[in-house]
């Protein structure tokens, strides 16, 4: 019997501390949501929610944001981007701040247990 079969993965994210992922009745992976999330998980989608972006300070942030990330959609007041690590988030946040553009939230789309066991 697969443990997808057997429990709600939704409810043992949110119980467990540690978690094995099987496949074919071995062990392939051990560890926290977070170190799973982190190796499964090649990219991270990010929304952030902000300020106006000043029309002088537009066409250079865009450009900027090409560069630290792919796939990236402006629709005021949100700009989605996806990133290769969590260290450029915090680049891309300090980048609104050098343009003096508030960011209100940050949204980091992470895969849920569900997700990671599928994808093995």
């Amino acid at each position: 019997m697969q443990l997808y079969d057997a429990l709600n993965l939704d409810e043992v994210e949110k119980i467990c501390t540690r978690i094995a992922i099987m496949k074919d009745g071995k062990v392939v992976k051990i560890g926290t949501m977070a170190e799973l999330r982190s190796f499964y998980r090649s990219t991270l989608i990010v929304k952030l929610k902000h300020s106006p972006i000043p029309k002088a300070e537009e066409l250079t942030l865009t450009q900027w944001l090409h560069t630290a990330g792919t796939n990236l959609d402006m629709q005021e007041p949100f700009v989605t981007i996806t990133l290769e690590n969590e260290k450029k988030i915090a680049e891309v946040i300090r980048a609104f701040n050098q343009y003096k553009i508030d960011v209100y939230r940050v949204e980091v789309d992470e895969p849920s247990l569900e997700e990671i066991f599928l994808d093995e």
